[in-house]
Protein backbone atom coordinates (compact mmCIF):
# COMPACT_ATOMS: atom_id res chain seq x y z
CA UNK A 1 0.00 0.00 0.00
CA UNK A 2 1.31 3.32 -1.10
CA UNK A 3 0.90 6.28 1.97
CA UNK A 4 1.19 9.57 0.88
CA UNK A 5 2.12 12.24 3.37
CA UNK A 6 0.24 15.29 3.42
CA UNK A 7 0.72 18.02 5.25
CA UNK A 8 -2.27 19.56 7.16
CA UNK A 9 -0.59 22.41 8.46
CA UNK A 10 1.28 23.62 5.11
CA UNK A 11 -2.92 23.23 3.63
CA UNK A 12 -4.13 25.46 6.24
CA UNK A 13 -1.67 28.17 5.53
CA UNK A 14 -2.36 27.85 1.75
CA UNK A 15 -5.91 28.27 2.57
CA UNK A 16 -5.56 31.02 5.34
CA UNK A 17 -3.17 33.12 3.07
CA UNK A 18 -6.35 33.42 0.45
CA UNK A 19 -7.80 36.85 0.46
CA UNK A 20 -11.71 37.09 0.16
CA UNK A 21 -12.71 39.07 -2.73
CA UNK A 22 -15.75 40.51 -4.26
CA UNK A 23 -16.60 41.70 -8.05
CA UNK A 24 -18.50 44.92 -8.44
CA UNK A 25 -20.17 44.59 -11.65
CA UNK A 26 -21.32 41.86 -14.17
CA UNK A 27 -21.64 43.08 -17.72
CA UNK A 28 -19.90 41.92 -20.49
CA UNK A 29 -16.26 41.65 -19.44
CA UNK A 30 -17.43 39.83 -15.82
CA UNK A 31 -17.25 35.98 -16.94
CA UNK A 32 -13.64 36.60 -17.95
CA UNK A 33 -12.07 38.11 -14.64
CA UNK A 34 -14.48 34.70 -12.74
CA UNK A 35 -12.41 32.43 -15.00
CA UNK A 36 -9.31 33.92 -14.23
CA UNK A 37 -9.93 33.93 -11.08
CA UNK A 38 -10.17 30.52 -10.39
CA UNK A 39 -6.47 29.99 -11.34
CA UNK A 40 -5.18 32.84 -9.00
CA UNK A 41 -3.07 31.50 -6.11
CA UNK A 42 -4.19 34.58 -3.61
CA UNK A 43 -7.14 35.69 -4.47
CA UNK A 44 -10.54 33.96 -3.72
CA UNK A 45 -13.83 35.11 -5.10
CA UNK A 46 -16.31 35.28 -2.55
CA UNK A 47 -19.47 37.77 -3.46
CA UNK A 48 -20.97 39.77 -6.34
CA UNK A 49 -22.50 43.07 -6.75
CA UNK A 50 -24.32 44.66 -9.06
CA UNK A 51 -27.24 47.19 -9.39
CA UNK A 52 -28.99 45.29 -12.27
CA UNK A 53 -31.36 42.29 -10.39
CA UNK A 54 -30.99 40.66 -14.10
CA UNK A 55 -27.07 39.99 -13.62
CA UNK A 56 -27.61 37.68 -10.82
CA UNK A 57 -28.34 34.89 -13.66
CA UNK A 58 -25.22 35.28 -14.93
CA UNK A 59 -23.66 33.72 -11.66
CA UNK A 60 -26.32 30.85 -10.62
CA UNK A 61 -23.13 28.28 -11.34
CA UNK A 62 -20.74 30.31 -9.14
CA UNK A 63 -20.52 30.11 -5.22
CA UNK A 64 -20.91 33.47 -3.40
CA UNK A 65 -22.96 35.73 -2.47
CA UNK A 66 -25.30 38.65 -4.47
CA UNK A 67 -25.11 42.20 -3.56
CA UNK A 68 -27.46 45.22 -4.81
CA UNK A 69 -24.99 47.48 -2.64
CA UNK A 70 -21.24 46.96 -2.96
CA UNK A 71 -20.57 48.76 0.81
CA UNK A 72 -22.69 45.99 2.21
CA UNK A 73 -21.00 43.64 0.80
CA UNK A 74 -17.46 44.57 1.77
CA UNK A 75 -18.69 44.88 5.29
CA UNK A 76 -20.76 41.58 5.58
CA UNK A 77 -17.83 39.24 3.94
CA UNK A 78 -15.36 40.76 5.57
CA UNK A 79 -13.41 41.30 2.08
CA UNK A 80 -10.15 41.54 1.15
CA UNK A 81 -9.70 42.50 -2.17
CA UNK A 82 -12.27 44.03 -4.53
CA UNK A 83 -12.16 43.85 -8.20
CA UNK A 84 -14.15 46.53 -9.89
CA UNK A 85 -15.65 45.66 -13.20
CA UNK A 86 -17.74 48.89 -14.02
CA UNK A 87 -18.01 51.58 -16.53
CA UNK A 88 -15.13 53.98 -16.27
CA UNK A 89 -16.59 57.17 -15.72
CA UNK A 90 -17.84 55.64 -11.96
CA UNK A 91 -14.52 54.17 -11.24
CA UNK A 92 -13.05 57.14 -9.39
CA UNK A 93 -16.12 56.92 -6.84
CA UNK A 94 -16.44 53.34 -6.39
CA UNK A 95 -12.35 52.95 -5.82
CA UNK A 96 -13.12 55.92 -3.45
CA UNK A 97 -15.38 54.40 -0.82
CA UNK A 98 -13.69 51.00 -1.38
CA UNK A 99 -10.03 52.39 -0.44
CA UNK A 100 -11.80 54.24 2.84
CA UNK A 101 -13.69 50.57 3.34
CA UNK A 102 -10.41 49.68 4.21
CA UNK A 103 -10.30 47.17 1.24
CA UNK A 104 -7.36 46.36 -1.45
CA UNK A 105 -8.65 47.50 -5.49
CA UNK A 106 -8.32 46.12 -8.64
CA UNK A 107 -10.10 47.77 -11.11
CA UNK A 108 -10.62 47.43 -14.91
CA UNK A 109 -8.81 49.59 -17.31
CA UNK A 110 -8.77 52.67 -17.21
CA UNK A 111 -8.53 53.28 -13.78
CA UNK A 112 -9.90 56.59 -13.80
CA UNK A 113 -10.42 59.47 -16.74
CA UNK A 114 -8.65 62.38 -14.64
CA UNK A 115 -4.94 62.67 -13.66
CA UNK A 116 -6.24 64.64 -10.29
CA UNK A 117 -8.00 61.67 -9.02
CA UNK A 118 -5.15 59.22 -10.02
CA UNK A 119 -2.61 61.15 -7.95
CA UNK A 120 -5.66 61.61 -5.15
CA UNK A 121 -6.30 57.51 -5.17
CA UNK A 122 -2.49 56.97 -4.97
CA UNK A 123 -2.04 59.07 -2.05
CA UNK A 124 -5.35 57.66 -0.75
CA UNK A 125 -4.10 53.87 -1.00
CA UNK A 126 -0.53 54.70 -0.11
CA UNK A 127 -1.85 56.40 3.36
CA UNK A 128 -3.50 53.18 4.55
CA UNK A 129 -1.53 50.94 2.95
CA UNK A 130 -3.92 49.24 0.56
CA UNK A 131 -3.11 48.34 -3.01
CA UNK A 132 -4.39 50.37 -5.91
CA UNK A 133 -4.30 48.12 -8.77
CA UNK A 134 -5.00 48.60 -12.50
CA UNK A 135 -5.81 45.60 -14.90
CA UNK A 136 -4.71 45.75 -18.18
CA UNK A 137 -5.73 42.70 -20.12
CA UNK A 138 -3.75 42.86 -23.69
CA UNK A 139 -0.21 42.86 -21.69
CA UNK A 140 -1.40 39.29 -20.59
CA UNK A 141 -1.82 37.92 -24.12
CA UNK A 142 0.28 34.66 -24.71
CA UNK A 143 1.37 35.55 -28.01
CA UNK A 144 2.89 39.06 -26.43
CA UNK A 145 4.93 37.17 -23.33
CA UNK A 146 6.56 34.88 -26.34
CA UNK A 147 7.47 38.06 -28.66
CA UNK A 148 9.16 39.60 -25.61
CA UNK A 149 10.87 36.62 -24.85
CA UNK A 150 12.04 35.93 -28.65
CA UNK A 151 12.80 39.64 -29.90
CA UNK A 152 15.81 42.41 -28.87
CA UNK A 153 12.91 45.05 -28.09
CA UNK A 154 16.04 47.66 -27.97
CA UNK A 155 16.10 47.45 -32.06
CA UNK A 156 12.34 48.28 -32.51
CA UNK A 157 12.46 51.29 -34.86
CA UNK A 158 8.45 51.61 -36.14
CA UNK A 159 5.29 50.05 -34.06
CA UNK A 160 1.80 50.05 -35.67
CA UNK A 161 -1.25 48.67 -33.94
CA UNK A 162 -4.50 48.00 -35.54
CA UNK A 163 -7.56 47.70 -33.49
CA UNK A 164 -11.58 46.60 -34.46
CA UNK A 165 -14.17 46.12 -32.85
CA UNK A 166 -17.79 45.21 -33.61
CA UNK A 167 -19.40 48.13 -31.66
CA UNK A 168 -21.24 50.32 -34.68
CA UNK A 169 -23.80 48.56 -36.48
CA UNK A 170 -24.54 51.51 -38.95
CA UNK A 171 -20.79 53.13 -39.17
CA UNK A 172 -22.32 55.97 -38.05
CA UNK A 173 -23.54 55.21 -34.64
CA UNK A 174 -21.79 53.23 -31.74
CA UNK A 175 -24.20 50.61 -30.37
CA UNK A 176 -26.29 51.94 -27.41
CA UNK A 177 -24.43 49.39 -24.65
CA UNK A 178 -21.25 50.65 -25.73
CA UNK A 179 -21.41 53.79 -25.30
CA UNK A 180 -20.40 53.79 -21.83
CA UNK A 181 -17.01 52.97 -23.02
CA UNK A 182 -16.70 56.17 -23.62
CA UNK A 183 -15.49 55.84 -27.17
CA UNK A 184 -12.99 54.12 -29.08
CA UNK A 185 -9.89 55.66 -27.98
CA UNK A 186 -10.46 55.44 -24.24
CA UNK A 187 -11.66 51.76 -24.82
CA UNK A 188 -8.77 50.33 -26.71
CA UNK A 189 -6.41 53.12 -26.02
CA UNK A 190 -5.69 52.08 -22.70
CA UNK A 191 -5.26 48.74 -23.57
CA UNK A 192 -2.69 49.55 -27.21
CA UNK A 193 -0.51 51.80 -24.48
CA UNK A 194 -0.24 49.37 -22.08
CA UNK A 195 0.69 46.70 -24.93
CA UNK A 196 3.51 49.74 -25.89
CA UNK A 197 4.46 50.36 -22.21
CA UNK A 198 5.69 46.52 -22.21
CA UNK A 199 8.12 46.87 -25.20
CA UNK A 200 8.85 50.91 -24.76
CA UNK A 201 10.30 52.52 -21.36
CA UNK A 202 8.38 55.77 -21.97
CA UNK A 203 10.97 58.24 -20.88
CA UNK A 204 9.86 61.03 -23.60
CA UNK A 205 6.78 61.07 -25.63
CA UNK A 206 5.17 63.51 -28.60
CA UNK A 207 2.07 63.31 -29.97
CA UNK A 208 1.64 64.35 -33.38
CA UNK A 209 -1.68 63.44 -34.64
CA UNK A 210 -4.84 63.08 -33.32
CA UNK A 211 -7.81 62.87 -35.33
CA UNK A 212 -11.31 61.02 -34.72
CA UNK A 213 -14.55 60.03 -36.38
CA UNK A 214 -17.54 60.89 -33.86
CA UNK A 215 -20.62 59.18 -32.99
CA UNK A 216 -23.60 61.11 -34.50
CA UNK A 217 -25.75 60.16 -31.47
CA UNK A 218 -23.41 60.25 -28.62
CA UNK A 219 -20.32 62.14 -30.37
CA UNK A 220 -17.85 59.64 -28.40
CA UNK A 221 -15.11 58.89 -31.18
CA UNK A 222 -16.07 55.33 -33.03
CA UNK A 223 -12.39 55.46 -34.83
CA UNK A 224 -9.33 57.06 -33.89
CA UNK A 225 -6.08 57.81 -35.92
CA UNK A 226 -3.35 58.63 -33.52
CA UNK A 227 0.69 59.36 -34.20
CA UNK A 228 3.12 59.44 -31.23
CA UNK A 229 6.40 59.11 -31.01
CA UNK A 230 7.61 57.06 -27.81
CA UNK A 231 11.19 56.99 -27.18
CA UNK A 232 12.48 57.96 -30.34
CA UNK A 233 9.96 54.73 -32.24
CA UNK A 234 7.27 56.22 -34.23
CA UNK A 235 3.70 54.44 -33.49
CA UNK A 236 0.68 54.51 -35.71
CA UNK A 237 -2.13 53.55 -34.02
CA UNK A 238 -5.60 52.76 -35.89
CA UNK A 239 -8.77 52.22 -33.62
CA UNK A 240 -12.15 51.69 -35.81
CA UNK A 241 -15.53 50.57 -34.42
CA UNK A 242 -17.55 51.00 -37.13
CA UNK A 243 -16.19 47.67 -39.64
CA UNK A 244 -17.85 44.88 -38.03
CA UNK A 245 -15.05 42.61 -37.28
CA UNK A 246 -13.12 41.83 -33.46
CA UNK A 247 -9.58 41.75 -35.08
CA UNK A 248 -6.06 43.03 -33.41
CA UNK A 249 -2.67 43.51 -34.89
CA UNK A 250 0.56 45.02 -34.00
CA UNK A 251 3.56 45.26 -36.74
CA UNK A 252 6.91 45.56 -35.25
CA UNK A 253 9.52 46.95 -37.32
CA UNK A 254 12.93 46.34 -36.41
CA UNK A 255 15.90 47.31 -38.19
CA UNK A 256 16.58 44.17 -39.80
CA UNK A 257 12.64 42.47 -40.08
CA UNK A 258 9.20 42.68 -39.56
CA UNK A 259 7.17 40.93 -36.80
CA UNK A 260 3.41 40.80 -36.78
CA UNK A 261 1.28 40.10 -33.36
CA UNK A 262 -1.87 38.81 -34.76
CA UNK A 263 -3.65 39.10 -30.98
CA UNK A 264 -6.68 37.54 -32.51
CA UNK A 265 -5.39 34.48 -33.65
CA UNK A 266 -2.88 35.07 -30.65
CA UNK A 267 0.02 33.85 -33.43
CA UNK A 268 3.52 35.81 -34.17
CA UNK A 269 4.35 35.96 -37.96
CA UNK A 270 7.43 36.49 -39.10
CA UNK A 271 9.06 35.49 -42.38
CA UNK A 272 6.15 33.78 -43.30
CA UNK A 273 6.65 31.30 -40.42
CA UNK A 274 3.60 31.10 -37.97
CA UNK A 275 4.31 30.27 -33.99
CA UNK A 276 0.89 29.74 -32.20
CA UNK A 277 1.13 30.69 -29.13
CA UNK A 278 -2.06 29.39 -27.06
CA UNK A 279 -5.27 27.95 -28.56
CA UNK A 280 -7.48 29.03 -25.34
CA UNK A 281 -10.16 31.11 -26.15
CA UNK A 282 -8.11 35.13 -26.46
CA UNK A 283 -9.85 36.85 -22.89
CA UNK A 284 -9.61 33.94 -21.17
CA UNK A 285 -5.83 33.36 -22.08
CA UNK A 286 -5.66 37.39 -20.79
CA UNK A 287 -7.31 36.97 -17.62
CA UNK A 288 -5.70 33.61 -17.07
CA UNK A 289 -2.90 34.75 -16.90
CA UNK A 290 -3.18 38.17 -15.37
CA UNK A 291 -4.35 36.37 -12.26
CA UNK A 292 -2.08 33.87 -12.44
CA UNK A 293 1.26 35.95 -12.07
CA UNK A 294 -0.89 38.91 -9.76
CA UNK A 295 1.61 38.87 -6.33
CA UNK A 296 0.69 42.68 -5.29
CA UNK A 297 3.73 43.88 -6.47
CA UNK A 298 2.16 47.10 -8.46
CA UNK A 299 4.48 49.27 -10.90
CA UNK A 300 1.86 52.66 -10.20
CA UNK A 301 4.33 54.92 -12.24
CA UNK A 302 4.49 52.38 -15.39
CA UNK A 303 0.64 52.72 -14.91
CA UNK A 304 0.45 56.41 -14.10
CA UNK A 305 2.39 57.07 -17.38
CA UNK A 306 -0.02 54.63 -19.61
CA UNK A 307 -2.96 57.00 -17.68
CA UNK A 308 -1.48 60.19 -18.60
CA UNK A 309 -0.54 59.54 -22.60
CA UNK A 310 -4.23 58.51 -22.34
CA UNK A 311 -6.05 61.53 -20.85
CA UNK A 312 -3.44 63.88 -22.64
CA UNK A 313 -4.49 62.51 -26.20
CA UNK A 314 -8.64 62.73 -25.17
CA UNK A 315 -7.83 66.14 -23.97
CA UNK A 316 -6.72 67.25 -27.62
CA UNK A 317 -9.72 66.62 -29.00
CA UNK A 318 -12.32 67.03 -26.40
CA UNK A 319 -11.14 70.56 -25.58
CA UNK A 320 -9.19 71.21 -28.59
CA UNK A 321 -5.81 71.19 -27.63
CA UNK A 322 -3.11 71.92 -29.49
CA UNK A 323 -0.96 68.86 -30.24
CA UNK A 324 2.36 68.78 -27.85
CA UNK A 325 5.28 67.33 -26.24
CA UNK A 326 6.06 66.13 -23.16
CA UNK A 327 9.15 64.30 -21.49
CA UNK A 328 10.74 63.97 -18.24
Amino acid sequence: MLFVEFDFVDMFCYICSMKKTGLIGLGVISKYIIYGLKYSKLLELKAFADIDEKTKEKIKDHKGNFYYDYIEMIRKEKLDYVIIATPPQTHYEIIKKCLNEGVNVIVEKPGVLDLKEWNELVELAKSKSLIFEVMYHWQNGAEVKQFIADYDLSKIKRIKIISNDPYSEDGRTAIADRVGLGGSWIDSGINILSLLKMFLPFKEYKILKVSNVLCENSKIPIASDIKLTIDDVIVDIEIDWRNRINQKTTEVDFIDKKVILNHTMQKIICDNHEKCCSKIERLKTHYRNYFVKFNENIDLEASRKVHEILLRVRDIYEKNQKVYYFNN
